[in-house]
């Protein structure tokens, strides 16, 4: 043995190579989606809730304007009244 250096002996505490660990997955673990599939869940939730949120805002706004234009029809509304409410509503 005295050919052999300290540098080439291998002690049988330590592997030559060294082990990966390797990830149990066990069927009782919660599935996890991948990112891309998370954000794409989020775009679609934010895009159904602006969609009913520019709904609401169309039927407010048209009934508003319906409620304007029966006025002016029945002639309770003068111009500077009309401008009034216009400027501030908006």
């Amino acid at each position: 043995m005295s050919h052999l250096t300290m540098n080439t002996l291998i002690t049988p505490s330590m592997p030559a190579t060294p082990v990966k660990k390797r990830k149990i997955i066990t069927p009782d673990a919660p599935y996890k989606k991948p990112q891309c599939a998370r954000i794409l869940d989020k775009k679609e939730k934010w895009a159904a809730s602006n969609v009913s949120l520019k709904a609401k805002l169309a039927a407010s706004n048209d009934a508003w304007m319906t409620e304007i234009m029966e006025a002016i029809m029945r002639e309770e509304l003068s111009t500077f009244t009309l401008l009034e409410k216009v400027l501030n509503d908006n």
